[in-house]
């Protein structure tokens, strides 16, 4: 049974991972090397950027230090704004198909825990 669970379960991500990538927004801030993004892992990546660059309002506003990664937390802000808009759009598109599939990767997960 383990293999028929992780079978569905590596089936149903690629699946949904396929619903959250979409071309790169037009207006996206930051360069992309690619003309296709994944939203779901781009903005869990961008939020631990800006956790991390967040703490610079904490410091003085002067320096070159500031400017400069105060800069970099301007633009990880954009972006996120940017992508949760994409991402919003998204999920009102493909609500019943994501709901679907998260239903059944929590209980395919659930069933595989259980015989873990």
């Amino acid at each position: 049974m383990k293999d028929f669970y992780q079978q569905h379960i590596q089936k149903l991500e690629e699946r949904l991972s396929n619903i959250y990538t979409i071309d790169s927004p037009k207006d996206y801030p930051i360069k992309n090397n690619s003309d296709t993004i994944n939203l779901l892992e781009l903005i869990e990546r961008l939020e631990k950027m800006e956790s991390v660059y967040s703490v610079i309002e904490q410091g003085n506003h002067s320096d070159e230090t500031y400017k400069e990664y105060n800069g970099y937390l301007v633009t990880v802000r954009k972006a996120l704004e940017i992508l949760h808009k994409e991402k919003e759009l998204l999920e009102n598109m493909n609500v019943a198909e994501i709901k679907n599939i998260n239903l059944l990767l929590d209980s395919f997960r659930a069933h595989l825990s259980e015989i873990r």
